[in-house]
């Protein structure tokens, strides 16, 4: 009898420690740190270094709506537009950083790819529940160090093919040129210089 008196009473126990385990980290908020983004200045960029401005970077704020009772929103988006018949090479249906290391570009490229002067849209950040709380978010599949573009620019009536290796600051958003690299042949290998 003593026993079974003994087990009940372990038994009790341990419903009560976990009873109280449960309780605690039902106490506990989760705790989301607020950021307040900065919308960074505007930016030319003149790749080749012939005084014309290739590419502006750009950040601009958005409104998004969505389902639910917290469906939308403010945010904000960081952009590469291309200047003065530049075009970059997108993806149908794909993230905007989508080259790597290694990838060759053509001056004729196949679907599902093709030139393009619109702008890309290469990171954003938005808020949740009326507040700023998560990171920057870069716009590819994949999140990485670097991100690569492939671009053509248009000097004297001819294209000449390039890419740009990119960093983005994910605490703020910031995009930044780390190295580039152009070529007048009719290919070039991301990555070699």
């Amino acid at each position: 009898m003593k026993k079974y008196i003994s087990l009940i009473y372990l038994g009790l126990i341990s419903v009560s420690l976990l009873v109280s385990c449960e309780k605690e980290r039902d106490i506990e908020p989760i705790q989301y740190e607020t950021i307040e983004p900065v919308q960074h200045e505007t930016r030319e960029i003149d790749i080749n270094q012939d005084l014309i401005s290739d590419f502006k970077i750009s950040y601009s704020g958005y409104t998004w709506d969505g389902i639910g009772p917290n469906g939308t929103g403010m945010g904000i988006g960081g952009y590469l537009i291309p200047l003065n018949k530049t075009v970059i090479l997108k993806k149908l249906n794909s993230e905007s950083l989508f080259s790597r290391v290694n990838d060759t570009i053509k001056q004729q490229m196949s679907q599902p790819y093709s030139w393009d002067s619109t702008k890309l849209n290469l990171v954003s950040i938005k808020t949740s529940l009326n507040k700023y709380v998560n990171p920057w978010v870069p716009n590819s599949a994949e999140i990485k160090d670097f991100y690569y573009i492939a671009f053509k620019i248009s000097v004297d009536d001819r294209d000449i093919l390039g890419w740009m290796k990119i960093s983005i600051d994910k605490y703020t958003g910031l995009i930044d040129v780390k190295a580039s690299q152009t070529s007048e042949q009719d290919f070039i290998t991301i990555g070699n210089q």
